[in-house]
C-alpha cells in the first residue's frame, strides 16, 4: 500500500475490505471460493490453484436473522460458530449440487411403481441408498437387507445405475433440479 498508494487496485482492495469489515457487524459471513477446471468445486477456505480458483464472493446469515432463527436477543460466540457451520453445510451442499451428486430413486414393485424420491445431495450410499432401502416393502421374508439383493453399486455406471433391493429396483439418475433434465 504504501508504495503504490492511488492505484486502482489498492483503493479497490481497501474497498473491499471496508465493505466486509462493515457487513461483519451486521451479519455472520464466510468466504465463498469457486475452483473451475474441469468440473467446478466450491468451498469457504480457498483452493491451492492460484489459476483456476479465487474467492467469488461470501455466504452470510443477518445477525436479525440468527436471532429470529435460534430464538434469542444475543447471538454469542457459540451461536455464531453454529451459524458459521450452517453456511459451511450450505455451501457443502452447493458444492454437491455443482458436481452432480444429486440423486433419486424409484422403487418397482412387478414392474409398477410403488415409490421414489429425488432431491438426495452430498453422499449416495450414506443419504439415498439408506433411504430407498427403508422405503422398501417388507413383505418379501427371503430376503434380508443385507442379502445380495440388497446390494446396489451406484458407481458402475454413474448416469443411470441400478441395481436390485429386495424385490425393488433402485435407479440413480442425475436431474437438474431447476429444469429437471437428466444430468449426465
Amino acid at each position: 500500500d504504501a508504495d503504490y498508494p492511488n492505484t486502482g487496485v489498492n483503493l479497490a482492495c481497501r474497498f473491499t475490505d471496508q465493505l466486509r469489515d462493515r457487513a461483519a457487524r451486521k451479519a455472520i459471513l464466510l468466504p465463498v471460493f469457486l475452483y473451475d477446471h474441469s468440473g467446478l468445486a466450491m468451498n469457504t477456505i480457498g483452493f491451492h490453484c492460484p489459476w483456476d480458483s479465487g474467492q467469488v464472493g461470501y455466504v452470510y446469515v443477518t445477525l436479525e436473522a440468527a436471532r429470529k432463527e435460534f430464538g434469542v436477543k444475543r447471538v454469542t460466540k457459540v451461536l455464531r460458530e453454529k451459524a458459521a457451520d450452517i453456511l459451511r453445510g450450505e455451501i457443502v451442499s452447493y458444492d454437491a449440487y455443482l458436481g452432480g451428486r444429486v440423486y433419486g430413486y424409484v422403487i418397482e414393485q412387478d414392474g409398477e411403481e410403488v415409490d421414489s424420491c429425488w432431491g438426495f445431495v452430498g453422499d449416495y450410499e450414506l443419504d439415498c441408498l439408506l433411504e430407498a432401502r427403508h422405503a422398501v416393502p417388507d413383505h418379501e421374508p427371503k430376503q434380508s437387507k443385507n442379502s445380495d439383493m440388497a446390494q446396489a453399486h451406484p458407481y458402475a455406471n454413474r448416469s443411470a445405475t441400478a441395481g436390485r433391493i429386495y424385490g425393488a429396483t433402485l435407479a440413480s439418475l442425475m436431474f437438474c433440479q431447476c429444469c429437471n433434465a437428466e444430468i449426465t
